[in-house]
């Protein structure tokens, strides 16, 4: 399942299973065609990720097919030093395009900025690492409304966005924390304004400016992980001025 590691994670898991478990029967027939038949398939989409970041090097990305609760959701970690892409097999094709992506942009990110890959990371360099795979997914698929690359359930951003200052204000004082309770608070918990995923809309929200300012896609995903919460901080104060 595509969620933390631990009990709290675990928890979430077991619930996804206990909804889905009806729509597996209909699903069968796509689970059994397995990897091969899954599109788009991960090498194109590898290729179009990194059509955008432009890699220094040859990429090794290990992508892991499994069976997941039709959530539509997929996951990314580093396993001895290589990426890897854990993707569900049970998603439609139209799921994937937007989900692939993202997930395979983590992996390109990890290789080019040195990252660790972990769960736990700063919440600065969490929401720069999901700002810049919605907007790398958004790009590889020709643009777009950012609600179909960022949202997880319908609203979702219109909400974030009727509370943007609330939410740019409440994340700034936990730019530097990384431990795992805080990393669950800002993507799945209730964030500082009660909204879930806020480190995804403030990642969004900082990636549009940092492009906005010149910088490529390519270039932002070489800033190194420790200037990342920094960053993120300087770009959010600069909003939170100009909306006086």
């Amino acid at each position: 399942a595509a969620v933390p590691p631990g009990p709290q994670g675990e928890e979430i898991a077991r619930k996804l299973l206990a909804s889905a478990w009806n729509k597996y029967p209909a699903a069968l027939e796509t689970i059994r065609a397995g990897a091969s038949a899954m599109r788009p398939d991960a090498l194109s989409t590898l290729r179009k990720v990194a059509e955008v970041l432009r890699p220094d090097q040859p990429l090794t990305v290990k992508v892991v097919t499994y069976v997941g609760a039709f959530e539509g959701n997929a996951f990314s970690l580093s396993q001895d030093g290589t990426p890897v892409v854990a993707v569900p097999l049970e998603m439609s094709p139209e799921e994937r395009d937007r989900v692939f992506p993202h997930e395979m942009t983590h992996a390109v990110h990890m290789v080019i900025a040195h990252l660790s890959g972990g769960w736990e990371r700063t919440i600065g360099t969490t929401a720069f690492q999901e700002g810049l795979a919605v907007e790398v997914a958004r790009e590889v698929n020709g643009g777009g409304d950012v609600r179909h690359f960022i949202e997880y359930s319908p609203g979702w951003y219109d909400k974030a966005l009727a509370r943007k200052r609330e939410i740019l204000e409440g994340v700034l004082p936990y730019l530097d924390n990384k431990d795992g309770q805080t990393v669950f608070r800002f993507t799945m918990g209730a964030g500082a304004t009660g909204l879930e995923r806020e480190a995804y809309f403030v990642g969004y929200q900082v990636m549009e400016r940092l492009h906005a300012k010149g910088m490529s896609w390519a270039e932002i995903a070489r800033v190194p992980e420790d200037k990342m919460p920094g960053l993120v901080r300087t770009a959010i104060q600069e909003m939170l001025a100009e909306a006086r």
